[in-house]
């Protein structure tokens, strides 16, 4: 199969010929139709997340049930399903509490050191990128990491429910709980921001405050359910936040990756009321906050994967999308095919898309 495939020493993908395995246990083979570029996959090749390689990016995709192992309990061959990395064992105390981000044996989902490789390249054993490897014409995981999904929505779309959505959705839904009449900042306007936005507008916020310092962000922004747009690169945020909402948000959200912006984000927030960690920090990175803040009542809440119960949340996400509450057209701004994945991060990292789509 054909899969993109990052190496040592490059900080660029390659498309390689790569071998699978046939499924065992409760592993399931995927074909994939559609996969969506995140900014996760993007700090695997700018050295922000150092990771083993060789390895497959990807781990927003979609596809379908090609072969089962013998333990499948819940997927068919012929099942439409959405990727996604949270993939709890589903029988430890998180797990049974509705909390698989916080899975206590996530090691259940993978192969064991005396087992064959899922993946091999000449012999190498090739690793997957969140123990998924989306951006493949075949992907070998475990039954856990996918669900099913209705044959209405299209391919191009439902991927990027698996993380894009999921993530800011359940950021502004699942932990923050957004409630009617509150404010919202939402600090960097790619692929989760603007879906933070969507499910503050969703959950009845009064007023979202869109902040990026590209203009195009901005626009879709302000498309998707911002009240306000910031543009960060020619006014003061901070202020301009207080001079929207008097006190500060109910709830900020840092959704790029940066403690400096995260410090802006805490700075934003109303007394008494919370900042969120969403963006995806280098693994060295570390956060200095002013303890006034704290004195105030602010919170400071990590956020990962929107807090997602994907069995759950991805059919409910789907639902908002068949109601119209939910745009993911307007998320997808381009498409392309697997030859041209290193042009779809040239163009996440110009700011000219929104989320690209890799279709098969």
């Amino acid at each position: 199969m054909r899969a993109a495939v990052l190496r040592d020493g490059s900080d660029q993908l390659d498309i390689a010929d790569v071998e699978h395995d046939n499924p065992i246990g409760r592993e399931i083979l995927v074909r994939s139709v559609a996969a969506g570029l995140c900014h996760s996959d993007y700090h695997y090749l700018d050295g922000t997340l150092k990771r083993p390689r060789p390895v497959i990016l990807g781990h927003e995709g979609a596809g379908i049930v090609e072969a089962v192992g013998p333990d499948v309990r819940d997927i068919g061959v012929g099942d439409r399903v959405v990727t996604c990395l949270v993939m709890g064992c589903g029988d430890c105390q998180r797990c049974l509490a509705g909390e698989p981000t916080r899975c206590l044996h996530p090691e259940s989902t993978k192969r064991t050191a005396g087992q064959s490789p899922r993946l091999t390249l000449d012999g190498v054993t090739v690793g997957q990128m969140a123990n998924v490897g989306s951006l493949a014409e075949y992907v070998l995981l475990d039954e856990r990491a996918v669900t099913a999904i209705g044959a209405e929505i299209p391919m191009e779309l439902a991927c990027i429910l698996g993380c894009a959505v999921v993530t800011g959705l359940g950021a502004a839904l699942n932990t923050a709980n957004v409630q009617p009449g509150e404010s919202v900042v939402v600090i960097g306007c790619g692929g989760v921001g603007l879906n933070v936005i969507q499910g503050a507008r969703i959950a009845g916020a009064s007023t979202i405050i869109a902040i990026d310092a590209n203009p195009g962000k901005l626009q879709r922004a302000a498309q998707l359910g911002a009240t306000a747009t910031i543009d960060a690169s020619s006014v003061d945020a901070i202020e301009a936040v207080r001079d929207i909402t008097g006190v500060g948000a109910d709830h900020t959200f840092e959704v790029v990756g940066r403690p400096a912006l995260v410090r802006q984000a805490f700075e934003m927030t109303a007394p008494g009321r919370a900042t969120y960690v969403v963006g995806i920090q280098s693994d060295d990175a570390e956060l200095t906050l002013p303890v006034t803040g704290f004195r105030r009542g602010k919170k400071m809440i990590g956020v990962f994967m929107g807090d997602t119960d994907p069995r759950l949340d991805i059919p409910r996400y789907a639902d908002l999308w068949r109601s119209g509450q939910l745009d993911l057209s307007g998320m997808v701004s381009h498409t392309l095919p697997l030859e041209d994945v290193n042009r779809g991060f040239a163009m996440m990292t110009s700011g000219e898309s929104a989320r690209t789509v890799i279709k098969f």
